[in-house]
């Protein structure tokens, strides 16, 4: 029959070399990439081995379950490369906290919940600065860095922003300042100034004196040249960083009074409106401030303090006044506690600090 000499049909091809090792080599690829993905996921993810040496050290820090589950949130929103630096790098964490904020005051989330969040990435950042407290210090002015923000005053009231633009071996150069018209203030060689700075590292307050040694122009614009100077005072080691302020406040004191007799005696915090005092606030941080005025209160009393932010923002807030200094003048300067702030005022006060709504990154 025709069909039983017909070849059978082939349905299988023999095996090609060429074919099969370009066919492994794609397998292979697919392989590693992968686990490559694999590998970096777990890096990323709070369950690898990097997270849970970064959980261990949070731990160490002091920080609680709150604090660190905000610092894994910042890891995984913030995408460092590595996040060790979060806790290592003081400088680093606070970059990162301005840029956390500023996330979280652009997400769709409600108002308190935003304040709340806000409040736990601030107390993540003062809880990881008290850890790491007496790990820095400036002794020289050799040692700042360009873009360090500094202040300087020529009379010790009055102070200007500024900035170093570079640091030599001779001496180094800030930025000009301008005074509240916006005018520059080119000092003359050889006057004295003051200069203050804070490191973002541990809010430690750096004071010292040196002189002008010149000015320098060029098509960046104009630089003021100061002497470098060894003998920096740290005038501050405090649990909050503090920020240099320099805005006008009114306070009131707060009577205690009894009302009612016998059983029914109660003691009454009251404002005592009739006595409004004029003063100017010098530095502020999330536990405090001090204010410099004519008027200060003794030292003990309650006080109830009103001022507005860098942006406008009217805040309220409550304190004792723990210490008074006297100036060599008629002026005194209150070191206050605050005993009373809201969060969200908190919060304002705890952004200034921090600078994050400088722009500095």
């Amino acid at each position: 029959m025709v069909l039983l000499q017909t070849p059978p049909f082939t349905f299988f091809t023999a095996p090609d070399p060429a074919t099969n090792r370009i066919a492994v080599a794609v397998f292979a690829a697919i392989v590693v990439a992968v686990v490559a993905a694999s590998i970096a996921s777990r890096r990323r993810t709070p369950g690898s081995r990097s997270a849970r040496g970064l959980r261990r050290t949070a731990r160490r820090m002091g920080l609680d379950r709150n604090h660190i589950e905000m610092l894994y949130e910042m890891v995984r929103t913030l995408r460092p490369q590595n996040s060790m630096r979060l806790l290592s790098d003081p400088d680093f964490l606070t970059a990162a906290v301005r840029r956390m904020v500023r996330r979280i005051d652009g997400s769709a989330i409600g108002t308190a919940e935003k304040e709340a969040r806000k409040a736990l990435v601030f107390q993540l950042k003062q809880r990881v600065t008290v850890a790491q407290t007496g790990h820095s210090s400036v002794s020289s002015t050799r040692q700042l860095q360009v873009g360090r923000e500094i202040r300087i005053s020529t009379d010790g009231h009055t102070w200007l922003e500024s900035a170093v633009k570079s640091n030599a071996q001779g001496s180094f150069a800030i930025e000009v300042p301008y005074d509240s018209r916006g005018r520059d203030v080119l000092l003359d060689r050889g006057t004295t100034v003051m200069v203050a700075f804070t490191l973002d590292s541990d809010g430690k307050l750096f004071r010292l004196k040196t002189r002008v040694a010149g000015i320098t122009r060029s098509r960046r614009g104009s630089s003021l040249l100061l002497a470098h100077s060894d003998k920096i005072d740290q005038s501050q080691k405090r649990r909050f960083p503090r920020r240099e302020f320099d805005r006008p406040a009114m306070f009131w004191p707060i009577d205690v009074v009894t009302v009612g007799t016998g059983r029914k005696a109660k003691k009454q915090a009251v404002i005592n409106k009739y006595r409004r005092h004029l003063g100017q606030i010098e530095e502020i941080s999330a536990g405090g401030c001090s204010i410099r005025s004519s008027t200060p209160l003794a030292s003990g009393t309650l006080l109830k303090i009103e001022f507005e932010t860098v942006n406008r923002e009217r805040l309220a807030v409550f304190g004792k006044v723990r210490a008074i200094d006297r100036v060599p003048s008629r002026f005194g300067i209150m070191h206050v506690m605050f005993t009373r702030v809201t969060r969200a005022n908190l919060n304002r006060i705890q952004a200034f600090v921090y600078g994050v709504d400088s722009g500095r990154d």
